[in-house]
């Protein structure tokens, strides 16, 4: 495992990037193609697979403790780390404090759980919540070719996994009016209305859990349209064509579990035709 290290311990202006301790990895991986009909005018083709993996820290090495905690993950700010990486914990868990609400469900600004119980707020106080690694991930597809046509798609699930949001942890009252002119912050304001920003509350760890729809494709082959020998093929496209998702940013599925200016993937739509003389 190869990650980048304080020169000294607490100090995270210096690193160094060594080999540091040693991940784990378990899972299983399944897979199923089917054909549930198939005859001269009909065949139906169908995959299902499914995975689920485990990583965990198991060791670190001699240049760490064991119980050192190697902060990894770089969100907004200098020297801002969200996940951390420790023995016995998953591979880049979130390292957060434990937001506190009013009785009506509100966060309050500021205010975190005193998890250790020395009545004040350290660093000491942080724990480990929550993983960008997925529970299980799911994929579907299928095609169905009956005549002349041709219909296919596919899809994935991807489920318990978790994303920071750092776009919504950045915001803030005091975001709306900086340096003398208005700018754009994120809608998630209006319901925390935090005067200041709380980057390290594990109410910014949401559930990125979704089900995508890749693509989409149509296609008629027309045969042969301009006598023997000559054929046409008429097919439409379309990639990414919707997300379900509870995930309150731009898109569930960004890389390291940390959304912080993904740009958004497009929609795309094709149409093409074939031919052949």
């Amino acid at each position: 495992m190869i990650a980048r290290v304080p020169t000294w311990a607490g100090d995270l202006n210096n690193f160094n990037v060594k080999n540091v301790g040693v991940i784990e990895n378990k899972g299983i991986e399944a897979s199923l193609n089917f054909v549930p009909v198939k005859n001269e005018n009909l065949t139906w083709d169908v995959n299902v697979n499914a995975t689920k993996f485990n990583p965990k820290v198991t060791s670190l090495s001699q240049y760490v403790d064991s119980s050192y905690k190697i902060p990894v993950g770089s969100i907004s700010g200098i020297n801002n780390y969200i996940q951390a990486i420790s023995v016995g914990q998953p591979l880049n868990a979130f390292y957060v404090y434990q937001q506190v609400y009013d009785a009506n469900g509100k966060a309050l600004e500021g205010a975190y759980i005193d998890r250790n119980g020395d009545g004040k707020i350290t660093e000491d106080d942080k724990y480990f919540y929550k993983s960008p690694t997925p529970d299980v991930i799911l994929g579907f597809s299928t095609k169905v070719n009956y005549k002349k046509w041709e219909i296919s798609t596919s899809l994935r699930a991807v489920l318990g996994n978790y994303v920071y949001n750092n776009s919504a942890s950045n915001s803030s009252i005091a975001n709306i009016q900086a340096n003398n002119f208005l700018s754009n912050t994120n809608t998630s304001i209006l319901n925390t209305q935090f005067a200041t920003t709380q980057l390290f509350s594990d109410m910014f760890i949401e559930d990125a859990s979704f089900l995508r729809m890749d693509n989409f494709s149509v296609a008629y082959n027309a045969g042969e349209f301009m006598g023997k020998g000559t054929n046409l093929r008429v097919n439409a496209m379309s990639q990414n064509v919707f997300v379900i998702t509870k995930y309150k940013g731009v898109d569930p599925e960004v890389f390291g579990g940390i959304d912080n200016g993904f740009y958004q993937r497009p929609k795309v739509y094709s149409v093409g035709f074939n031919f052949q003389f």
